[in-house]
Order: structure tokens, then sequence, then C-alpha cells
């Protein structure tokens, strides 16, 4: 008996193999929960499904045969299977749209599930992110000069070099998971200003242009010649990797996962300090921002506006 199983918003989220998300998940008791019956009982209904009808019949009759032979009662849960082994097709569809339902509500108490603890989903991926930023740490202060694995092994720093590829690329798979939270269940636009705040927790103090990139996007001397701004650090979407190798190598620089209230947080200091250089200019205007004053009242002369009907 085939189910159709409901695919959900967050089907995305849900099969993911990311191993950051999978312990986030697994970690976030309310969302393991509601996904683990998600998972039961699809691997209760396909244990179902796969039986032959043959083989289930045999082992209908070989349980019945067992419970009479020792004289105990034959279960409820026993007769049922076996009014079921004999149902007819009207009966099969029945049941087969009762399980569809049945999975469509488990699926939306996953998603509701997930929507929910996003801040708890972001608290487990940062504390994945700061033990990973804390080994590659380590581990970098020991291949000072170092850059290969074949150099790394005459030096006897191989298990340093290894311990440093591998929170690479966890790290990678942390931001992966973020990205994914973000983008499917909080739904964020990570624009430029969203991902210049959303990597680094102190990145206000880390680059103090901040505030003018994001304003104007260059920065001017006393002779009017301006000069384009861009972030120090490497292009998060683009440059994982390097951007890992980038905050290691920066001991002032802090990497977070952050909660959507401590991003928020960040995203009015950044707007603060934009308003501290003055007002806005030029096609870099902060989204929503009117480029232009408000015009004031229009006045007329006394029957310059003859003829004319509301």
């Amino acid at each position: 008996m085939q189910i159709p199983y409901t695919s959900s918003e967050l089907s995305s989220v849900i099969r993911s193999a990311n191993p950051a998300l999978r312990a986030a998940i697994n970690n976030t008791p309310d969302i393991a929960t509601a996904l683990s019956r998600l998972s039961g009982f699809r691997a209760a209904v396909e244990a179902v499904v796969d039986e032959p009808s043959d083989t289930r019949i045999a082992r209908l009759t070989e349980e019945v045969r067992q419970a009479v032979d020792t004289g105990e009662p034959i279960p409820r849960r026993l007769l049922d299977d076996v009014a079921d082994s004999g149902a007819g097709d009207r009966a099969r569809v029945v049941i087969r749209e009762f399980l569809a339902r049945l999975d469509q509500e488990y699926a939306q108490d996953g998603d509701l599930a997930l929507r929910g603890g996003v801040d708890a989903l972001y608290g487990h991926l940062h504390a994945q992110l700061t033990a990973t930023l804390a080994v590659g740490r380590s581990a970098a202060a020991d291949l000072i000069g170092v850059g290969s694995a074949d150099i790394a092994l005459r030096a006897g720093v191989g298990d340093q070099w290894v311990a440093l590829t591998d929170a690479r690329a966890e790290f990678c798979q942390i931001l992966d998971a973020q990205t994914l939270v973000e983008t499917k269940v909080e739904r964020v636009e990570r624009d430029a200003r969203h991902l210049a705040l959303a990597h680094i927790a102190n990145a206000l103090q880390v680059w103090p242009d901040l505030p003018r990139w994001a304003r104007y996007g260059y920065t001017q001397d006393a002779h009017g010649n301006r000069a384009h701004l861009t972030p120090p650090w490497p292009d998060v979407k683009t440059e994982r990797p390097a951007l890992f190798d980038w905050i290691i190598a920066h001991p002032d620089a802090q990497g977070w996962v952050p909660t959507i209230g401590q991003r928020q947080a960040v995203r009015v200091a950044l707007t603060k300090a934009e308003d501290d250089l003055g007002p806005r200019q030029g096609p870099r205007n902060r989204a929503g921002a009117a480029r232009w004053p408000q015009r004031g009242a229009q006045t007329y002369p006394v029957g310059s506006l003859a003829g004319v009907t509301p």
C-alpha cells in the first residue's frame, strides 16, 4: 500500500544531510521529537508496504496459532491485522487516505517545530562554530610557515595540519547550515549588510569603515578624492574556506551565528553609525530610504486654477 508523502515547505531542511545542521536539530528537543515522529511514522508504513501479502498472511496465521496453542487471548491488534489482510479495494483506499492525512499532519508539525526553534538552532550552530574556530586557531599556531601537507609531515605537525583541514571543512558546513536556516526557515534576505554582520560578531570594531561602506561605498579625502571601499574579509558566498583562514588569522575577529535578536541589535547599531556620518547621498542609499527631500506645500495665485474641477 503506497501513500503519497507530503512535500512540506521545509522538506529541504528536514532531509538535509548537513552534519552541522543534523547535530543542531538532534540537540533541539522540540524539533527532534517532531521529526522523529515523522520519520517513525514513515518507517512503520514502509515496513507494512514492503511485506508481500503472502508473507503477511503466513505471519498472521502463525501468530494466531501460537496464541491459541499457548492458551492466551488473541490480541485485538492481531485480529485487526487479520481483518485488514482481507480488506477490499475500497477499504484500502480509505486506509491510504487516512495514512496520507496523518503524514501531512506530522510533516506540518515538523515545519512548525523548525520555525519555532530557529534561535535554538542558531545557538547550537554558534557553539559548533566557536569550537571549530578554537581548533583552527590552535592548529594554525603550530603551522606558521607550513604551506602543505608534505611539509607538515616532515616538520612533525601532520596532526595539526589534519585538524586545521577538518576545522575548515566543518566551518563551511556550519555556514551552509546557517544559510539554509536563514533562507528556508526564517526567509531572511541575505543582502550585503546582512552578510557583513551575520558571520563576524564585532564587524563594526574589526572594520571601522563598515558604516561608511554601507552608507556610501567609498571614502573621501580632504581634496575630494574618492576610494572604493571593500570589506577586508573574503566573500562569504564564494570564499568560505578563505573566510575561515581570515578569521583565525585575526584574533580580534569573533565569528558567530547570531540569534534573531542579536542580528537585529547589530543591524540597529550599524544604522545608527551610518546616521552619525551625515545625510545619505548617491546610489548607495540604504534600501527604503528617501533619496530626495519631501516637497513642501504648493501655493498658487488666486484664479490660476480656474476651471479645474476636483
